[in-house]
């Protein structure tokens, strides 16, 4: 993943995770940009590079970022970030040249996007409300079924056997580094395996492969007896 700018000139590249939200400054003397540890996921941090590929991290970590404008005289940086996973993202500013001195310039109770500014300062914004949950077919039943828990569950996980699920949960009170968890079909109770994202079950269900964001660390955590393996520079 590359800005470039003019085409053909690299600023800045990656080789892990991605980079999103590209804006040119009115000026032309800096893109900004969002860098992300993990593809598919919008966690990650606030970034400038100007013309002569210098960066700079003006904010982050955030649990997910989202949208970038300008201020007309080439200044601030606006954008859209979460803190945690209560999907709460709010509208932010940071100065691009000097101190960053990051700062929240509009409160709501419901997440908010910024998608542009006019030379008044009056900003272009939308609302943007998410959900996610598990949803299953079991062998020999005719619905599908929900498997809630906490309010924002993804990269789930059934056993050969159709009896058991791995997931991952997004919410807030699953906390900063997300939540992995396992439950049987049956409707017993949930189990937290620990903290991460769920990449995979092995064939026997007997582990669930898992990686840690904030420190790129993975483990493979048990669903039944025994102790977490954990495997530090995973990538």
């Amino acid at each position: 993943w590359s800005v470039e700018f003019p085409v053909g000139k690299t600023l800045y590249s990656v080789n892990k995770g991605y980079l999103s939200d590209p804006r040119l400054s009115p000026d032309g003397a800096f893109v900004a940009f969002f860098e992300h540890q993990q593809l598919g996921d919008d966690r990650g941090w606030v970034k400038v590079v100007d013309r002569a590929g210098n960066v700079r991290t003006l904010d982050g970590e955030f649990w997910g970022e989202e949208g970038t404008a300008w201020s007309r005289d080439s200044k601030t940086l606006y954008y859209a970030a979460a803190a945690d996973g209560s999907q709460n993202y709010q509208i932010r500013a940071v100065n691009a040249i000097g101190t960053p001195a990051p700062r929240r310039v509009i409160g709501a109770p419901s997440a908010m996007e910024v998608l542009d500014i006019n030379a008044a300062g009056e900003i272009l914004s939308i609302t943007d409300e998410l959900r996610a949950g598990v949803r299953a077919r079991l062998a020999g039943e005719k619905d599908e079924r929900d498997f809630p828990w906490l309010d924002f569950s993804i990269n789930s996980y059934i056993g050969p056997d159709g009896k058991h699920l791995a997931f991952t949960d997004l919410s807030a009170s699953a906390g900063a580094d997300y939540a992995v968890a396992w439950r049987d079909t049956a409707g017993g109770p949930v189990v937290r395996l620990g903290p991460g994202l769920a990449t995979g079950l092995s064939s026997d269900s007997r582990w669930v492969a898992t990686k840690k964001l904030s420190t790129m660390e993975g483990a493979f955590y048990p669903t039944g007896t025994g102790e977490a393996i954990k495997i530090a520079g995973f990538h």
